[in-house]
C-alpha cells in the first residue's frame, strides 16, 4: 500500500510591515511522506514571506515541472519561480528562462549550494535570489519529534511578522549564465 500524504490547516496571522501586508492566512498544506518536516517549515515560510496576490503551492513535489510555490498574474502567466531546498543548476536554468523572477528558500548550507552550482550554466544566474532561512529557527518551528506533528488535518496557529524582508544572497560571479 502506498503512503499518502498528510493534510495540515494553518491558521497564520501575517504582518509584514516592510511590505505593507497585514493577512490572516487560512492554509491546506500537504506533506508527501518523502518530504521533511524541515523542508515542510521552510516551503510554508517561503510561502509567508513571498505572499502576495496570485501565489499558489504546486501540485506536489511528484511534478518536478513546475515551482514549489508559484506566483502568477491574472491571465496565468509566471510572474515568479519559487523552490525550496537545493535544486540543481539544471532546474534553475529552465526556471530563469520561464520566469521573469526566481527565488530559493533554503534550510540546508547556503554555502553547499552555492559552490554547488558555481561554473554551471545558469540562464540569468546574476539575478537568482537565495534566501538562506535561519537553521535555529526552522529548529524551533519543528515539533519535539517528526512523530510529534499531528495526525491529518490538525489545526495549527501560527503568527509571522517581518519587520525587515529577506535580503537575497546573490549567486557568485562564477556561476556562469
Amino acid at each position: 500500500m502506498a503512503l499518502t500524504a498528510t493534510i495540515y490547516t494553518l491558521d497564520i496571522d501575517l504582518a509584514d510591515s516592510d511590505r505593507g501586508v497585514y493577512e490572516t492566512l487560512a492554509l491546506r498544506v500537504a506533506r508527501h511522506p518523502s518530504e521533511s518536516a524541515e523542508y515542510l517549515v521552510a516551503r510554508l515560510m517561503a510561502y509567508a514571506m513571498e505572499f502576495t496576490e496570485g501565489i499558489e503551492f504546486s501540485r506536489g513535489i511528484s511534478d518536478t515541472e513546475e515551482p514549489a510555490i508559484a506566483v502568477r498574474d491574472l491571465t496565468g502567466t509566471l510572474r515568479t519561480w519559487i523552490d525550496i531546498g537545493s535544486p540543481d543548476a539544471a532546474r534553475l536554468h529552465k526556471a530563469l528562462k520561464l520566469a521573469p523572477r526566481v527565488a530559493v528558500y533554503t534550510h540546508k548550507e547556503i554555502g553547499q549550494i552555492v559552490r554547488n552550482l558555481s561554473g554551471e550554466r545558469i540562464h540569468r544566474a546574476g539575478e537568482l535570489e537565495l534566501y538562506a532561512i535561519d537553521r535555529p529557527l526552522i529548529a524551533a518551528s519543528l515539533p519535539a519529534s517528526n512523530a510529534a506533528w499531528p495526525s491529518a488535518s490538525p489545526s495549527t496557529n501560527a503568527s509571522c511578522t517581518s519587520r525587515s524582508g529577506p535580503t537575497p544572497s546573490q549567486a557568485p560571479s562564477s556561476v556562469t549564465r
